[in-house]
């Protein structure tokens, strides 16, 4: 039986109380708030004495216990949402990843270094000059939905060169180009569904910021390598169990895995990030939809809201009544706003919602604009500049294990078919490790440290590589070992790397990841073109990712002061506001500093004192 709206409920349990009536308009006569009144002498309407302390504190205890158990629904509804994400988006991008492996074996090498490096190059332009703009533009849901849609053109083009040998160029090339695209595209939409799921996640459990992009970045590396480790294997059981027929089964199944899974981002929440265009765009796919006196009911977080002139409320039928839909409303306004402030350029073609509960209004802004900001933070901000290191140690390892290690060791010294097996050997230490490596970065409050860690390891793995013959190398234990190495270095990456961007760059969240996949893009690009056209790539692309990997080691400590500086200027900003607020007679409590409930003790500041960037400088 559906719950009943919370006025209902308590005109039954108390007969003796009744609602007002609504004016002719809609509106209730308090403006939005529910006003009950009780029947007897001394009220306007006949309303009887006040209730005694005994129904006070009993009143007062049912509330406490109805926030607990809405605060922990919420919490558990944002967690959902967000795993439902990394689980379709793990499972799209792990055909394509494990497809990308097999390209030199079933491609041949020509086609298939070609191919990898078409991907990469269209893949870093796009994160250069159109992913921001698409995130912001179309919202990052329809991003993500949109862009997982044509990455599974690129796996059905696999299947086209099976089926039709005579066009394998142009369809794997056709595959290639939009692969890319599609890649440039969604990773930045994932970063700001990641960060609104963070902010929101952070705002129902009572947490940091900082201790939530923690904990969901370790989730999402974890779902993301277990896909990819699943995929892999895949890619050599399934030839295994059928040598005639193996590789048109495993195309099929990829193809069914890549189509099904990008249908599956229809079902989560946007979070209310619609982007300025999203209303027409995918409109359709919200419950959504605008009474008749202009009003717009949204369901957000399990709850129907209504933003109409200062007004919200809920729906009728949904429990927790006008004070949940309000509570509901404030959490839409947050994850815009970032906790009360003005929405940041680029994050979401919409205005948030104000303090006082009206409805937002839109934002337009160039598209090129949008697009060309991933390049102008990047000039002036000295932290994602100081990203650079670890994202071209990471680009150019991933093509120095696909280009060299599987094939010039793996391949050659240890068998063809051991290839899938030692890929998803690293790729599943990955997985492992991104947990460990989430729980301590939560424990020492900051993620420089472990990403400093990331870079050792891809540093011993390519002077390991370098320096030791490659017949040497090749026996089971050691490939294996040398997996887990690079494994533990792409943990870091996936996981603490990622959370480090979501806390140095809380105003700027799309430009950031489209940094960080347009500099690891454009090191794997130069990185499969140095494989296929460098006379000694185990030396010439080895160097360059150990040099990379030193660089990023000495990198990693010098973004987190800078981090640390940012924050201390900010945290000045707000007391200086807040005692000239006082001095000025207004409450001083608005600029004041509260301690969060965290473990690392972490000073927030609360909603009305928010105003003053978290992190670097703003972009204009």
């Amino acid at each position: 039986m559906p719950a009943l709206p919370m006025s209902v409920s308590k005109s039954r349990v108390r007969p003796d109380v009744v609602e007002d009536d609504e004016d002719d308009d809609g509106r209730d006569t308090l403006g939005g708030a529910t006003r009950r009144v009780a029947r007897g002498d001394g009220d306007p309407k006949g309303g009887g004495p006040p209730p005694d302390a005994s129904e006070a504190a009993s009143g007062s205890t049912s509330g406490t216990l109805k926030s607990t158990t809405t605060s922990m629904a919420r919490r558990r509804q944002v967690l959902s949402n967000f795993m439902a994400m990394a689980v379709c988006f793990s499972l799209n991008h792990g055909t394509v990843t494990a497809l990308i492996a097999l390209a030199s074996s079933s491609l041949g090498k020509t086609l298939g270094n070609v191919s990898s490096g078409v991907l990469y190059l269209v893949y870093t332009l796009t994160a250069a000059f159109c992913s921001n703009a698409m995130a912001a533009t179309f919202g990052a849901k329809f991003t993500l939905f949109v862009g997982l849609g044509i990455y599974c053109v690129y796996v059905v083009s696999y299947l086209v060169a099976y089926l039709a040998p005579s066009t394998r160029w142009p369809a794997v090339l056709l595959g290639a180009v939009l692969g890319g695209f599609a890649a440039g595209s969604i990773w930045p939409a994932q970063g700001a569904y990641y960060a609104r799921c963070a902010d929101a996640y952070a705002e129902v459990a009572g947490s940091t910021r900082e201790a939530a992009n923690a904990a969901l970045g370790s989730y999402f590396a974890a779902t993301y390598l277990t896909a990819e480790v699943s995929m892999k294997l895949l890619s050599s059981i399934i030839p295994t169990v059928d040598p005639a027929h193996g590789e048109k089964v495993l195309f099929v199944v990829f193809t069914a895995v890549a189509f099904s899974s990008a249908a599956g981002i229809l079902g989560i929440d946007s979070f209310g990030d619609r982007g300025s265009l999203g209303d027409y765009f995918f409109g359709v796919f919200e419950r959504d939809r605008v009474t008749p006196s202009g009003s717009r009911r949204r369901r957000f977080l399990g709850k129907t809201t209504t933003a109409d002139a200062g007004r919200s409320t809920a729906a009728p039928g949904a429990p927790g009544g006008d004070d949940d839909a309000e509570e509901a409303e404030h959490l839409a306004a947050s994850l815009h706003n970032n906790h009360g402030r003005p929405a940041p350029p680029q994050g979401g073609g919409r205005a948030s919602a104000a303090s006082n509960g009206s409805s937002a209004p839109r934002t337009s802004f160039s598209f090129g604009s949008k697009a060309t900001q991933a390049v102008s933070l990047f000039a002036t901000d000295p932290k994602c500049s100081l990203m650079l290191p670890m994202n071209f140690a990471f680009g150019l390892g991933s093509a120095f294990v696909n280009g060299y290690f599987n094939r010039g060791v793996v391949s050659a010294h240890v068998g063809e078919n051991a290839v899938g097996y030692v890929s998803s050997a690293l790729v599943g230490a990955a997985a492992v490790f991104s947990l460990l490596y989430g729980a301590l970065g939560r424990r020492l409050g900051g993620q420089a440290a472990i990403v400093a860690w990331g870079a050792v390891c891809y540093f011993v793995f390519a002077a390991i590589n370098v320096v030791v013959p490659a017949h040497d190398l090749g026996h089971w234990s050691v490939v294996v070992l040398l997996a887990c190495l690079f494994g533990n270095g792409r943990a870091v990456w996936e996981g603490n790397f990622k959370a480090s961007i979501a806390d140095y760059f809380p105003d700027h969240i799309e430009a950031a990841f489209a940094n960080v996949q347009l500099q690891s893009g454009l090191a794997s690009t130069v990185g499969f073109f140095m494989v296929l056209f460098a006379d000694n790539p185990k030396i010439v692309v080895g160097a360059a990712v150990a040099v990379s990997s030193l660089a990023a080691i000495a990198a990693q400590p010098l973004a987190g002061r800078l981090h640390e500086m940012d924050q201390a200027a900010a945290a000045s900003g707000h007391r200086r506001r807040g005692a000239s607020s006082a001095a000025g007679g207004t409450a001083a409590a608005g600029g004041a500093y509260v301690r969060a409930p965290s473990d690392q003790g972490t000073l927030s500041a609360p909603d009305d004192a928010s105003a003053a960037p978290r992190g670097g400088a703003d972009v204009v």
